[in-house]
């Protein structure tokens, strides 16, 4: 594994970096959006129910994505890493990081499909008992 940092180097790194960031500008946003839409009362369920689901389809797409490197780097299912060569390791880098982008870039243009729909629509349907914000 050590061969493949050094393979990688800086691409890794970078790539990492940006999941974190993109991760940093997405949660207390989503958080923040979540518990806004919901009842007072309901805020607690709210923000359980949105940490719930993050938990899970992070827990699936690490999964899914540990098939992904495992089949780009020619590792057998249930095979080690031990042994396999750093170009190998670095292909199934590349295969994850390419597919997290192609995600990454679905589901921005769905967002801007919704965001756009949202705008021309007033927001967001809200409860009775949530005010607007100001604009």
């Amino acid at each position: 594994l050590a061969g493949a940092a050094e393979a990688a180097g800086p691409a890794l790194v970078a790539g990492l970096g940006l999941a974190g960031i993109g991760i940093g500008f997405i949660q207390a946003p989503a958080a923040t959006g979540i518990t806004r839409v919901a009842e007072p009362e309901q805020a607690g369920v709210a923000a359980g129910v949105f940490n719930a689901s993050r938990l899970v389809s992070g827990a699936a797409g690490a999964a899914a994505f540990t098939v992904v490197f495992q089949l780009a780097a020619g590792i057998a299912p249930g095979g080690t890493l031990v042994g396999v060569a750093p170009d190998a390791l670095s292909a199934g880098f590349r295969a994850v990081f390419l597919g997290v982008a192609a995600m990454g870039a679905l589901v921005l243009a769905l967002a801007t499909v919704r965001g756009g729909q949202l705008r021309r629509d007033g927001g967001a349907a809200r409860p009775a008992s949530v005010p607007a914000p100001e604009r």
